[in-house]
Parts: C-alpha cells; sequence; structure tokens
C-alpha cells in the first residue's frame, strides 16, 4: 500500500456521514383502533417463582370474562379482590391456604410462601363478607423448589454452550 492509499483511506473516515432523516409520515396512528392490552390475551393466571420463598403471578382478565363472573354476585354482599394461595397440605391441624387483598387491574402480584417444597395453585377471585368465593381464574400448579432446579439447569446447560 502506498502511501497515497493510506491518505485518501484515512480522509474518507474522516468525512462526515450524511445525517438520516427518518421518513414522515402523513397521518398519525389512529387512536380508536387501540384497545387495552388485556383484550388481546385469552383470560390467563400464571403463577411462578421468583425464588424458592417468593412466588410472582400475572393475570390477564377480558372484560367478557368479569361480566360473566358478575352474574355469580349476589347484589345485597359486598366482595372484596382477592387472591386465595392453597397448598398441599403439612398437617392435619395447619390451614392450607392464604388470603391475600388485591385488584384485578394490578394484574401482577408477589407472594411470599410458607413452605419451599410444597405444590401451590393460586385463584384470583371475589369474596364475599359471608366468606363464600367466587373463583374468576385459576393458575397453573407450581412447586418453587422444583422451578427454580429447572431454571438453574437451563441456565448452567445455556453456559456450558457458550
Amino acid at each position: 500500500m502506498t502511501l497515497d492509499m493510506k491518505t485518501e483511506i484515512s480522509r474518507k473516515n474522516l468525512v462526515p456521514s450524511p445525517r438520516w432523516n427518518p421518513p414522515q409520515r402523513s397521518e398519525e396512528f389512529p387512536r380508536e383502533s387501540l384497545r387495552p392490552l388485556r383484550e388481546y390475551f385469552p383470560d390467563e393466571f400464571l403463577l411462578t417463582a421468583k425464588n424458592h420463598k417468593i412466588l410472582a403471578c400475572f393475570w390477564a382478565i377480558s372484560s367478557n370474562r368479569l361480566a360473566e363472573m358478575m352474574s355469580e354476585r349476589r347484589a345485597d354482599l359486598k366482595y372484596q379482590e382477592i387472591i386465595r394461595l392453597t397448598w398441599s397440605e403439612q398437617s392435619l391441624f395447619d390451614p392450607n391456604y392464604k388470603l391475600l387483598p388485591t385488584t384485578f387491574s394490578s394484574r401482577r402480584e408477589w407472594i411470599s410462601v410458607p413452605f419451599p417444597s410444597a405444590s401451590y395453585r393460586a385463584e384470583l377471585g371475589w369474596l364475599g363478607k359471608d366468606g363464600g368465593f367466587i373463583s374468576v381464574l385459576i393458575s397453573n400448579p407450581l412447586i418453587p423448589s422444583q422451578c427454580l432446579e429447572t431454571f438453574t439447569s437451563i441456565a448452567s446447560a445455556n453456559e456450558r454452550q457458550e
């Protein structure tokens, strides 16, 4: 390579590139076509483990599902939105559930669990003043310790591949 070619190459590198201008849109995106996120997904309630003592749950409820379940509520009772967490019995005399106040619009919740090796299931619904529970959504069953073992084995397999 000659001196002239080096000079020419370095000059090319110093020349500023033209500024990129994004294409201009003639119209704004129509707002009436945007719907709430929960309308795009089916009704679902996912329970997963953050670690062996904390679970995370996420849900999406359609307005159709809420309207359908509202018909089961009694007009003369007040209800509270809750998550009912149940687990496999550890003892005959110990309770195997936990009631956690929530709101359907929050769409997620963190839950601390008493037994890492137990199998858990959560239900989202309404608790009436009379103690009756109306279930709106039911989650998948989950054992946090097994879930974390799976996450660990997947992560170690990915590290070995890299």
